[in-house]
């Protein structure tokens, strides 16, 4: 399918149907921890970037097939979803054919945008990015359009964070060197005490990042960084991996490996997890989609990551 792929696993939200409303890779940002790669348009111009009769005729489509084993239906991209106009018509044609949570995973770089705002009320949830919020930090983790500035987007999210009716997650992706010394995250607790919201996730980099020296901070820095931000009265959502019983064929194994590598770099564990298959027949389509140029290889730390060619560039 062009625009949905999935179901996928997330550590985050559980069994995930995904709907791309943005083509590769057009975004307001260019983050250098991206998984999908580097943004290839970065813009702020929002359009109609997709065939929405197609896209939904996609979706009821896969929708009929694995309804019984969603936790959600992301609206994500291969970019910014926001920049596209037709999102609050996309929201509300999913809700009419499915009884399934919608989330809407966002950078928050457009909330301060009435129209954006009032797209994204009728998702149930909303997760978006707050990875920092000093303007040299900012523009060097997450690279910004040159017309982005930091203040409206603190002011965009906490405005939205007092109206919309949904759950609001607020993701910080924290980038060794960059924004995990103690005095960066003071100031983003202190704007996210300015919010309304569920709950904050905090997290690093656990795939390869679209620029290759992003560094991930280890695990006890995280996990002391959480209950940091725990006892200065911050709600923290410690998000595990669980993986529920697949329902997917030998037959589409191949299919899926490449749909799910289409938006992430997944290594050999990741994907038996998700497929709940026999580690010896994922390696051998592996193998086999790697001889035909279907995947490359990315290697990140001591692992072995792969993603479909057709959607990473360097």
């Amino acid at each position: 399918m062009q625009y949905i792929f999935g179901p996928v696993t997330s550590r985050r939200f559980g069994k995930s149907l995904g709907v791309n409303v943005v083509p590769y890779k057009v975004c307001s940002y260019d983050c250098i921890y991206c998984e999908v790669g580097k943004t290839t348009k970065k813009t702020i111009e929002r359009k109609q970037y997709v065939n929405i009769d197609k896209l939904i005729d996609e979706f009821r489509q896969a929708y009929a097939l694995y309804k019984g084993d969603l936790d959600v239906i992301t609206i994500t991209g291969q970019g910014e979803p926001t920049l596209n106009t037709q999102i609050g018509d996309i929201i509300k044609a999913v809700q009419a054919l499915a009884d399934t949570p919608i989330l809407v995973l966002t950078n928050g770089s457009l909330l301060h945008e009435e129209e954006v705002r009032s797209s994204l009320n009728m998702a149930h949830m909303v997760c978006t990015s707050l990875d920092a919020v000093q303007p040299e930090i900012f523009n060097k983790i997450n690279n910004p359009l040159d017309e982005i500035n930091i203040i409206n987007v603190i002011n965009g999210l906490i405005e939205f964070s007092y109206f919309y009716p949904g759950k609001l997650y607020i993701e910080v992706l924290l980038v060794k060197g960059i924004n995990d010394h103690i005095k960066h995250i003071d100031k983003i607790i202190s704007t996210i005490r300015k919010c309304k919201y569920e709950a904050v996730q905090l997290n690093t980099v656990y795939r390869p990042p679209a620029y290759p020296l992003t560094e991930a901070i280890d695990e006890t820095t995280l996990f002391e960084l959480e209950m940091y931000m725990e006892r200065m009265g911050i709600k923290i959502d410690k998000a595990g991996r669980t993986y529920k019983k697949s329902w997917i064929t030998d037959d589409y194994l191949k299919e899926y490996i490449l749909n799910t590598t289409a938006l992430r770099p997944l290594c050999i564990d990741d994907l038996t997890k998700i497929f709940n298959n026999n580690r010896f027949e994922i390696d051998k389509i592996v193998e086999r989609l790697i001889i035909n140029q279907e995947l490359s290889v990315i290697t990140h730390g001591n692992k072995k990551y792969y993603m479909r060619n057709a959607n990473r560039r360097t």
